[in-house]
């Protein structure tokens, strides 16, 4: 809409048109909350320009013939898998756990990138690359409000944040633990980013050129270092789902020393805030920060022609700096998955593993999206109402299964540092007959042929097991 700072849009007609219609070569996703049957479903048909049956079961087989030709995958994190619509046939899903070498969680891995290699024409590539806040699920792509930065690298010409991806694209292997894990789609975007040279500025024409955090240093160092802002110039406006005790505002609020800051302040449906009391209070109570709430209240309404009261719910990462000071009018664009969380702020190797993309506007919004809001809420909840992302104690589970059909062989993986209870395992609702006895850490292992032929049943309609061990 004109004079708005973000184009308002569905994220697949967004992706879909910025492909073009051209081939997929390969494509690369990373996300925190994967539902594979959504993905396979909904997702992977963007990829392709051809039409695809409504029929599930023959969607399914048309697009397992297009990945025969088009390596995908997805990278995601192993304690947040949702088994909603089951699946998980197709593509090369690699979990992720992080880690530290006792074996405990040391963050969560929280990148949403969209990367596609397509056929340019004339033997010529692209890479159309898209850091968003939305993950693989229905809700990321269907019903939140998200946000997302697709941009094109093309081959012929040089690109800001061309080591930015292939810093990004080195960690996520990185953080790939089992050994003989394929690689084939991250490989082929690897090496076409090698052919493009990379910006040796950072500014063109006065102009801010964009740049990648993955967790370089610490969110508040990386900006303030990249953005060298004028202090007390710029206003801050925070949009984010989850929050901490005050801590990653603080030194936000610190290293860019913003005139004013205002924080939007997500509400469920009976207007109850989606954050803690004291949370509110810690975040509020800084100097110049203001919670907010939307100028526009339609960017959270569920339908046009529904009730203004039912809210969607807000799962966008934006930090935005605008000013009109001294004739710079100029607006800054932070957004991918970074919340507003020590984790999320801190460097990669302490805290999550985020990525977000900083860029400058081109035609800069020289006016606030949120105002302040008029009075507290009266009641407040325990966390944010994304509840897809919602922070909680599960591990994530350190068995790897894979299963060969052309030998009929199922091989396990442990992947912690002690050995392994005995385990059963758990597809469709029923426990097979069979239990995997103890395992080593740290090296595959044949299971039994009986055992493989139980798994090999399921494994036509969905490749997602449940583990069940003695104590969890």
């Amino acid at each position: 809409m004109p004079g708005e700072a973000f184009e308002r849009r569905a994220l697949g007609e967004a992706i879909t048109e910025r492909l073009a219609g051209r081939r997929v070569l390969a494509a690369v996703f990373t996300t925190y909350s994967f539902d594979p049957g959504f993905f396979e479903l909904h997702v992977l048909p963007l990829l392709f320009a051809r039409g695809f049956s409504k029929e599930d079961t023959v969607r399914i087989v048309q697009l397992d013939e297009e990945l025969r030709s088009t390596p995908v995958a997805v990278y995601f994190d192993r304690g947040a898998v949702n088994p909603g619509r089951g699946g998980g046939s197709l593509g090369n899903h690699i979990g992720i756990r992080r880690a530290s070498t006792s074996g405990a969680t040391k963050g969560c891995f929280h990148p949403k990138l969209i990367l596609a290699l397509v056929d340019d024409g004339d033997g010529a590539e692209a890479l159309v690359a898209g850091a968003l806040s939305a993950n693989l699920t229905e809700s990321g792509h269907w019903t939140n409000v998200e946000c997302a930065w697709i941009d094109e690298v093309s081959g012929d010409a040089r690109c800001s944040y061309r080591d930015d991806l292939l810093g990004v694209l080195a960690a996520v292997r990185k953080e790939v633990k089992v050994p003989e894990t394929k690689h084939d789609a991250l490989d082929r975007i690897i090496e076409f980013l090698r052919t493009v040279e990379p910006a040796k500025q950072r500014t063109q024409s006065g102009r801010y050129l964009p740049r990648l955090f993955y967790g370089q240093a610490a969110f508040a160092t990386f900006l303030q270092s990249e953005l060298r802002l004028t202090a007390e110039t710029y206003h801050l406006e925070v949009i984010s789902p989850f929050f901490d005790d005050g801590r990653a505002m603080r030194e936000l609020h610190a290293a860019l020393a913003p005139k004013t800051t205002r924080v939007f302040l997500p509400l469920g449906d009976d207007g109850a805030a989606a954050c803690a009391k004291p949370t509110f209070d810690a975040i509020g109570g800084l100097e110049n920060v203001a919670w907010a709430r939307f100028v526009d209240p339609s960017y959270l309404r569920r339908s046009a022609k529904g009730p203004d009261d039912l809210r969607r719910t807000v799962h966008a990462k934006v930090y935005r700096l605008w000013s009109k000071a001294d004739g710079q009018h100029r607006e800054f664009v932070i957004l991918g998955s970074v919340n507003l969380t020590g984790a999320a702020h801190s460097p990669r190797n302490s805290g999550n593993f985020e990525v977000a993309v900083v860029h400058e506007s081109a035609q800069p919004l020289l006016r606030p999206l949120l105002a302040p809001i008029e009075r507290e809420p009266s009641e407040f909840g325990a966390t944010s109402s994304a509840r897809e992302e919602e922070p909680d104690d599960r591990e994530a589970c350190p068995l790897v299964l894979r299963f060969y059909w052309g030998q009929r062989r199922l091989t396990a993986f442990w992947d912690a540092p002690t050995r392994s209870p005995r385990l059963s395992l758990q597809v469709g609702g029923a426990r097979l007959p069979e239990a995997i006895e103890p395992l080593e850490p740290g090296a595959w292992v044949d299971l039994p042929a009986t055992l493989a032929a139980q798994v090999a049943e399921h494994l036509p309609r969905t490749s997602l097991v449940s583990v069940v061990a003695p104590d969890a």
